[in-house]
């Protein structure tokens, strides 16, 4: 249950490619100040000095994160992004109005920011499949190593209607926890063309509900995964739970 419901930790617990991934991002603190002033060289040089990952695929897979990083770094500078957040707050939708950028950029972006500058930032992004390409942690809501979360998460709905953003306070079903804010969009990935459905992604930003009662709006009660979600009589679960109530 740990290994499915936690980050691994230690060396035994890197079983994929994927956990080697978020076990090199997570020893960075997803952040990466040599990539903020857009020098492809420092890029090769954090892969070529890391000693987390081992197999080629993790490094691709690195890579392919770092160079998106750099990316949203040179259209989200991190220098005006502190200026904005210290004026407005953490407001996914007024920072992509001020840069100009659409919504999954500015998502990606706050997941890569210091700690300290944004507080507690959690993302998690899906291929159209559901599968987990990308995941930062958020205390209170764990996302599962396993292919696929809850189903009732709006990371999930937005596939249905790419481009529309969907917001929700969410808490997960068993745990002593606050709710959470939850954000996400759809986007496509590459190039669209005519006759052929565009390839999409979901991202789904995890932000502390700090409006609390005061927001509005229900709570609405979901899983990390069915394997281990004690949610009883859910209409959308896909397996039994291997935990009870209060486990």
């Amino acid at each position: 249950m740990r290994y499915l419901d936690s980050n691994p930790d230690t060396d035994e617990e890197l079983k994929s490619p994927q956990d080697e991934l978020h076990a090199f991002l997570a020893a960075h603190s997803y952040h990466f100040p040599q990539l903020e002033g857009g020098d492809a060289a420092q890029l090769h040089g954090i892969l070529a000095e890391d000693g987390i990952m081992t197999s080629n695929a993790a490094k691709a897979l690195a890579s392919e994160v770092l160079v998106q990083y750099q990316r949203d770094a040179e259209v989200l500078p991190l220098e005006r992004m502190a200026v904005e957040i210290g004026r407005s707050g953490l407001d996914p939708g007024h920072l992509a109005e001020v840069f100009r950028v659409d919504l999954a950029t500015v998502f990606r972006r706050l997941a890569g920011l210091p700690d300290d500058l944004t507080g507690p930032v959690g993302l998690t992004i899906c291929d159209a499949s559901g599968a987990m390409v990308f995941r930062k942690p958020f205390a209170g809501f764990p996302i599962s190593r396993l292919a696929g979360g809850c189903p009732l998460w709006p990371l999930y709905q937005v596939l249905t209607q790419p481009h529309m953003p969907l917001s929700a306070r969410l808490k997960q079903a068993g745990r002593d926890t606050r709710s959470v804010q939850a954000m996400a969009i759809a986007r496509p990935v590459g190039p669209i063309a005519f006759n052929r459905p565009p390839m999409l992604r979901g991202y789904m930003l995890l932000l502390p509900d700090t409006a609390g009662a005061n927001a509005g709006g229900e709570v609405e009660l979901v899983g990390s995964n069915c394997r281990i979600c004690p949610k009883p009589d859910c209409a959308v679960r896909r397996e039994a739970s291997v935990v009870d109530e209060g486990f």
